[in-house]
């Protein structure tokens, strides 16, 4: 089965959970070229056209992101064009995933690539069950259904839509913490039509942006995009005034996140790449 996760960064309103259903705007996403990744890190066109400056977005990449994630997560690289996407993260199969960006040059690029990352830390298998009444395509309709609620019932954390958060993953522990249970399940449940405006007005402190209102998946990718990409002088001192705060701060408790902070950080500064925050923050 061909998995569909895709999470639009940019003006792209998401459903709960890892599968998404395209989003009326989400279908203007041209791909000029795809490539596979072998084990070596180097691209081969799949289908395209090949662009020299498409190998520049590909060395950012590689700036950016962590050599064992990419080696053991990465198996596709996509280049499109599109008004409103930036980047996005796609899990074509079972820990198979692919990484698309935008070929217009953004001051947001980095930031938003290292959103994208972050579903990969939060949604690969050794912290995030996919159901399998989602995996199972020998399921009828009725049965679909059905096996999916008992797939819901039997998550020992908190169920989204299409998978289950493993016990004291990063997901589901920033999840306990920041999101109440009955919220969850509101969203789970398409009780809203737009959910982060729903969250962000009830609560402005509590997200670094109304995007990260949308659901605990994306406010946990924008949390990390921040707790990467803010400098020592942004950077929160405490969590006592800000639940955004609170929310960047979570990551500093894992030390193997707070050392690919700094690989992330080294490499980016060492190779020119800044971290820009949109205007449409609400951090500053």
């Amino acid at each position: 089965m061909r998995k569909i996760l895709l999470f639009l960064t940019v003006l792209t309103f998401l459903l709960m959970g890892s599968v998404v259903i395209a989003q009326e705007g989400d279908n203007d996403l041209n791909e000029l070229a795809r490539y596979n990744i072998d084990e070596a890190g180097n691209l081969s066109l799949m289908s395209g056209v090949d662009d020299p400056a498409y190998d520049d977005l590909w060395i950012l990449m590689l700036v950016l992101l962590p050599t064992d994630y990419v080696d053991q997560y990465l198996y596709e690289f996509a280049v499109f064009e599109s008004e409103n996407t930036l980047a996005y993260v796609s899990e074509l199969e079972e820990d198979v995933w692919d990484l698309g960006v935008s070929v217009y040059d953004d001051p947001e690029r980095a930031l938003t690539v290292i959103h994208e990352f972050g579903h990969i830390v939060a949604l690969n298998n050794t912290q995030y069950d996919t159901y399998p009444s989602v995996l199972d395509e020998a399921l009828s309709e009725d049965e679909s259904d059905a096996a999916l609620e008992a797939d819901m019932a039997a998550c020992p954390t908190i169920p989204f839509e299409d998978g289950c958060p493993l016990p004291d993953s990063y997901l589901a522990l920033f999840t306990e913490a920041f999101w109440d249970p009955a919220a969850v399940e509101q969203i789970v449940y398409g009780e809203f039509e737009d959910s982060a405006a729903v969250f962000f007005d009830e609560n402005p402190d509590g997200f670094v942006s109304e995007y990260a209102a949308t659901n605990p998946i994306e406010d946990f990718a924008e949390s990390f995009s921040y707790f990467v990409g803010l400098d020592e002088e942004s950077y929160p001192v405490d969590g006592e005034t800000y639940l955004m705060d609170a929310k960047i701060l979570f990551f500093e408790q894992f030390p193997e996140l707070v050392e690919m902070k700094e690989s992330i950080r080294e490499n980016a500064a060492a190779n020119g790449v800044e971290f820009q925050v949109g205007e449409d923050s609400n951090f500053f």
